[in-house]
């Protein structure tokens, strides 16, 4: 798995990820993003060619939200028995559980999507 992200990084680099960073990766989000309404409207779903920039932008800001969350978590953790500076450090963790929960719930409903319209 490590093998086969380690493989896209080094095919599309690791600016795929994060599309906002560059204009023609901007214009290929938007196009991707405008291609999947177009054809869910059709009631189908996309290619993956079509839909490639908005599928890693999306994995992009899931690996962001995750390593916030580990990184915030480990800090609470070596906080120690300081209760205060952990309570302080729990208040911003908390801060990504709903994009945490909203990228879970994406691929719960984009999974419900590719079987509503025949793609498994």
């Amino acid at each position: 798995m490590l093998a086969g992200l380690l493989q896209r990084y080094r095919l599309n680099g690791i600016g795929a990820f994060f599309p906002w960073t560059q204009s023609f990766r901007r214009q290929a989000l938007t196009q991707s993003l405008l291609e999947f309404i177009t054809v869910l409207r059709q009631r189908h779903m996309p290619s993956a060619d079509q839909t490639h920039a908005l599928a890693k932008a999306v994995q992009g800001l899931g690996l962001l939200t995750v390593a916030f969350m580990a990184t915030t978590g480990i800090a609470i953790w070596l906080s120690g028995d300081n209760i205060e500076i952990a309570h302080q450090i729990g208040s911003i963790h908390e801060l990504g559980a709903v994009p945490l929960q909203l990228y879970l719930g994406g691929h719960v409903v984009m999974a419900l999507l590719h079987r509503c319209f025949g793609q498994k």
